[in-house]
Parts: C-alpha cells; sequence; structure tokens
C-alpha cells in the first residue's frame, strides 16, 4: 500500500514539473517577443531622430544661403565709392571697395549683418569724421533692386532716415542691367550712372578717365559739358537765322570746339 501512494505521489509531481516547464517557457518567449518588440522600437526612434536631424541640417544649409545671397545693392559714392550687396531681410551680406579710399573706409568699419540703412547711416557718419563732406561735397547714393518698385523702397527707407539737405546727399536707381554694366566696368553703380550722364555729352569719355575721380569733379565737369552744350544749342539757333545754305557750318562753327574742355581741366 505504501509503494502505490508513492508512485501516485510520484506521478503527480512529475505532472507539475511539466505545467511549470511550460509556464516557464511560455514567460521565456514573450519575454523574447517583448525584447525585440522594444528594440524594433528603438530601431524606429533612431530612424525618427537621424531623419530629423538631415531636415535640420538642409534646412540650416538652405537658410543661410538664401540669408547670404545679395538681391539688391546699394553705392554710396564721395571721393570713397563702396558698393553693400543686400539680402532680403534687409541686411549687408557683402561689400566692395571700388577705390582705394572705399577699401580703406571698409576695413576700418563692420557693416556685415546690418540693416543697410544703419550702414548707411555709418558710413555717411565716418565721411563726415574723416572730412570727405568738407566745402559742401556731394554725396551719390545708388540703388539697384529686383525691379522697380524695390528701388522705390529702398529709396524711402533711405532717405526717411538720412538728412538729406544738411549732408547733400541725393539718390538714384538703376536696373539690374545698368548694375550688371557698372560692375562688368569696375565701377560703382553711382559713379556708372554718371559715367552714362558724362557719355552722352561726350562720347569720348572712357571708364579710365573717371575710375579715379571723385564724385563731385565728375558732376562738375558734367555740368560744365551741360553749358557748354546749352551755349552751342543758343548759338545754333542764331546761326540760322543769319545764314543758310552750304557755306554756314564753315562759317559759323558746328560747335565742336569746347567738346573736350571739361576732361582736358582736370
Amino acid at each position: 500500500m505504501t509503494d502505490l501512494h508513492e508512485n501516485i505521489k510520484q506521478a503527480f509531481g512529475e505532472i507539475q514539473a511539466e505545467e511549470e516547464l511550460k509556464d516557464y517557457t511560455k514567460n521565456a518567449v514573450l519575454q523574447k517577443m517583448q525584447e525585440k518588440g522594444c528594440g524594433y522600437r528603438r530601431m524606429q526612434w533612431r530612424m525618427a531622430a537621424v531623419m530629423a536631424c538631415f531636415f535640420f541640417l538642409m534646412i540650416s544649409v538652405w537658410g543661410w544661403t538664401v540669408f547670404m545671397i545679395p538681391v539688391s545693392a546699394v553705392s554710396v559714392d564721395v571721393n570713397p565709392s563702396v558698393e553693400l550687396g543686400i539680402n532680403r531681410f534687409d541686411k549687408v551680406v557683402s561689400e566692395k571697395g571700388y577705390n582705394k579710399d572705399g577699401e580703406v573706409l571698409l576695413s576700418e568699419l563692420d557693416l556685415r549683418y546690418m540693416d543697410y540703412r544703419d550702414a548707411i547711416e555709418v558710413l555717411l557718419g565716418s565721411f563726415e569724421k574723416e572730412k570727405y563732406l568738407e566745402d559742401a561735397q556731394a554725396v551719390s547714393i545708388t540703388v539697384s533692386g529686383e525691379n522697380e518698385k524695390t528701388n522705390e523702397k529702398m529709396i524711402s527707407g533711405i532717405t526717411s532716415c538720412t538728412a538729406m539737405a544738411s549732408r547733400n546727399v541725393t539718390c538714384s536707381s538703376c536696373n539690374p542691367e545698368e548694375a550688371k554694366a557698372a560692375h562688368e566696368a569696375g565701377l560703382s553703380l553711382g559713379k556708372y550712372k554718371a559715367f552714362l550722364e558724362l557719355k552722352q555729352l561726350d562720347a569720348a569719355v572712357t571708364v579710365e578717365e573717371i575710375k579715379d575721380l571723385p564724385m563731385h569733379q565728375i558732376r562738375s565737369w558734367i555740368n560744365e559739358l551741360s553749358e557748354g552744350a546749352d551755349g552751342i544749342e543758343v548759338q545754333n539757333e542764331e546761326n540760322n537765322n543769319l545764314c543758310s545754305g552750304n557755306n554756314c557750318n564753315r562759317k559759323h562753327g558746328n560747335g565742336n570746339g569746347r567738346r573736350h574742355k571739361g576732361r582736358n581741366r582736370y
């Protein structure tokens, strides 16, 4: 009887051992599945983080590139001739001196990333400090933007913050084609526009002749030729009233004798 009881107890013990094995196996399998799931989720989070960093980097590079591209230009000419490149956020992102005085001036100033209106105020203040504005020398500010509307907006911004009358400042604009031609000629925007005025009065004028001239000398040259042209026009009108026929030009002259007076003066 004792042997039978022991056999039955042993049999039930084996059954219990099998249940424990099943539970252990099940728990082990579930744990492995959970670990695998967590690993997959971790991998997903890592990929998401990498992609986020990539997109952030791309946006940063794109944003910096856009920020650093000049879309407009402002030249300021007295004796120093300087030109500032302006981005779409009205900040100075490039600067260039178009003569030695301009290069020296820019080397002493820190205009990068300033609002262009503030930068112009700094330039005008420096002109006054360095005595460039003595004898009421004219300051020429020329803007070139993406379109005429941009030019008008920039000129309005400049005139609203600059004491124009007391500083003898004049503002004008030029189109992108003129700006390109100015840069190809090695001239600032303002000096190139003055060159075009001079060229209309004297077709023989060259870029080399005016490249290193202060703006007040160029303006004086233009004024002198303009006055001469007005006198010639009056004289020709009087001559037309006094004579006729093929001998008129030979007798009274054609007015070209004063043409280069301004250039020889300097």
